[in-house]
């Protein structure tokens, strides 16, 4: 019996496994070059709604060169 049990489970983790890794092939997703981008600057990124602590906009250029904190909340 506990050998079905463990053959049970085993399956169903392979087959998770297998679903899992075909659904990432199918996205498509592709492997960038890490050379091409070493050297580069990031792409600037579009924040709206950032406020300082005196209520005016803030925007990335503030905080370049100091340490940010970034605190989040996930309902995952």
């Amino acid at each position: 019996m506990k050998a079905w049990i463990t053959a049970g489970l085993l399956l169903c983790l392979t087959t998770a496994g297998w679903a899992a890794g075909d659904d990432f092939r199918r996205e498509g997703n592709k492997i960038v070059n890490r050379e091409a981008l070493e050297g580069h600057p990031p792409p600037a990124l579009q924040v709206t709604g950032w406020m300082n602590t005196n209520g005016k906009p803030l925007t990335f250029e503030e905080l370049k060169g100091k340490v940010v904190v970034i605190d989040f909340w996930g309902t995952w």
